[in-house]
């Protein structure tokens, strides 16, 4: 079990963190919620009958192991400094972005911790499991070309495409165009598989289409004409039956994969939360990114390395055009880490 401190107390707090642990709650016990703002403090506890924190100077930290994060970034290094002394005997959770990019220092407080968690929850959506189950399969052969068009943005749609070739570094990135409202970038990994995201996002009325040896899995809005290829198409839709969601289903040449979404239906029925589809589906990946806690999962591969990696990663391929991993920024990020541990 897991006595869990909560700081924080903005809308991802109450539409998602705490709707995600309502759903674990035999695993993890909320102790008490913290955030500088009294009055939305003080809702948050009454609304989900948690104790309310004032100070954290006087909170007893011997009795949680984990503390939770969602705050604005420019306040995550001044909680981290609050947290500092107790932090050896503390998990943390943490949301991204992690820190400011121009604040490396602040890596110093994170490696204090027994353990940190990044909260990139993006890639663990269920549609996004079902894909990576169906290449896991080898439905498609060898894996060529993960796109996102406005279907991922920034650091959220490059742990995305990492997540489908192991969280390897990128070899180098590519900006195909980019104006105030759009940007296309590619990314090239050393396997030879092939990145490419196109924003601006727009949810779930993006695209997302995996490209490999022998197939192409798509989303249903995709046309994509079978017969000019050889390659076997696939699409991944939702199933909706009497106007309640069922789950997710990927089809195509005598293939039927069927995924539910377990705790949607849970999550639908609170009312503390905002219960549309979308943010559902947020939560659910969210829930994932908890039970790496308890289980292996995919997110169990994620580690703080990667968030800072994704994090950085994506602002340097907005900044420089081509950028080159050949360096290995990945490689002397955990050179810096090590370096800490001394």
């Amino acid at each position: 079990m897991y006595s869990v401190l909560i700081v924080g107390s903005g809308n991802r707090i109450q539409n998602n963190f705490l709707p995600a642990l309502n759903c674990l709650k035999e695993h993890f016990k909320i102790i008490g919620v913290y955030s500088r703002t009294e009055h939305k403090r003080n809702a948050v506890a009454q609304k989900w009958g948690i104790p309310s924190v004032a100070d954290l100077a006087k909170f007893d930290f011997s009795q949680i192991n984990l503390v939770i994060m969602s705050i604005t970034l420019k306040n995550n290094k001044q909680v981290l400094q609050k947290l500092a002394p107790y932090s050896s005997n503390l998990i943390l959770v943490i949301d991204t972005p992690v820190l400011p990019l121009k604040d490396l220092e602040a890596i110093k407080l994170l490696n204090r911790f027994k353990k940190v968690v990044v909260t990139e929850d993006f890639m663990n959506f269920p549609q996004f499991n079902l894909m990576r189950e169906f290449v896991k399969d080898n439905h498609l052969g060898k894996l060529q070309k993960i796109h996102l068009d406005q279907s991922g943005y920034k650091y959220h749609g490059l742990a995305l495409i990492r997540s489908f070739v192991n969280f390897k570094a990128i070899l180098y990135s590519r900006k195909i165009s980019s104006s105030s409202e759009n940007i296309s970038l590619d990314y090239r990994f050393i396997n030879g598989v092939q990145g490419c995201i196109i924003e601006p996002y727009k949810r779930l009325d993006g695209t997302i289409t995996l490209t490999g040896s022998q197939g192409i899995l798509t989303t249903e809005n995709v046309e994509i004409d079978s017969t000019s290829n050889s390659r076997s198409v696939y699409k991944i839709k939702e199933v909706w039956e009497n106007e309640k969601f069922q789950g997710f289903m990927i089809e195509g040449k005598g293939v039927s994969f069927p995924s539910q979404v377990p705790f949607y239906d849970r999550l639908k029925s609170l009312s503390e939360q905002n219960n549309s589809h979308f943010n559902i589906l947020k939560t659910c990946g969210l829930i994932q990114v908890f039970q790496s806690l308890l289980n292996t999962n995919i997110h169990s591969k994620y580690t703080m390395l990667d968030g800072l990696y994704d994090q950085f990663v994506s602002s340097l391929a907005r900044k420089y055009n081509p950028f080159f991993d050949f360096l290995g920024l990945n490689f002397k990020l955990k050179l810096y880490l090590k370096s800490l541990e001394l």
